[in-house]
């Protein structure tokens, strides 16, 4: 009988011991669960923050812009030493001013005549404009510096060589300073031309 009631208190008391144990893992399971909990909703705060500031930085800055520039119209060749006075004025919107990496969009008014250009540095960057039949042509090349006070326009509405191919520079006062600006503003649609330099 006494054995039976030893037993009987042994296995009570290792019943209440598996139960609080049972009690502990709950608890422990619980507090994993909450710190878990807690650190999803601090992740998908931090996910939603960043998120928000790569809207922030992704949105395109724009601001107006306007100039007027003086320079001249040539044709290359040692031997093309004529050029006339030509005139330039900018119009449209410049994305993000401040970056290195500008872009340009509006109007180029060459001489009284208007053609379109969306610039970006380092694109094709071509004007063009409406014919009278009603399609779009391509007048030139455009290579401008970064704050767009340099402007250099490669003429290939009628074809155009490195020879004798006709150009627009802008500012030039003479055939010399406007071979400067363009070899050096067209260095390297030159060097992938394999052109050693305009003259």
């Amino acid at each position: 009988m006494k054995i039976k009631l030893a037993l009987i208190i042994i296995l009570c008391t290792l019943i209440s011991g598996c139960s609080h144990i049972n009690a502990s893992n709950s608890s422990i399971e619980e507090t994993q669960l909450t710190s878990l909990s807690t650190e999803a909703s601090q992740s998908t705060t931090e996910s939603q923050s960043t998120t928000a500031a790569e809207v922030t930085s992704s949105e395109v800055e724009t601001t107006s812009f306007a100039s007027t520039l003086s320079g001249i119209t040539y044709n290359l060749g040692e031997a093309n030493t004529h050029f006339e006075p030509s005139q330039i004025k900018l119009s449209g919107l410049i994305s993000n001013p401040s970056s290195e990496v500008e872009s340009f969009g509006g109007v180029f008014e060459i001489d009284g005549k208007e053609y379109q250009l969306t610039y970006s540095s380092g694109g094709n960057n071509l004007l063009s404009y409406a014919s009278k039949s009603g399609y779009t042509r391509t007048y030139g090349q455009v290579f401008m510096n970064e704050d767009f006070s340099e402007i250099v326009i490669l003429v290939i509405e009628d074809g155009w060589s490195s020879n004798e191919g006709p150009m627009l520079t802008y500012p030039a006062n003479n055939k010399d300073e406007a071979l400067e600006i363009a070899n050096r503003l067209m260095l390297d649609f030159l060097v992938d031309m394999d052109i050693e330099k305009l003259n």
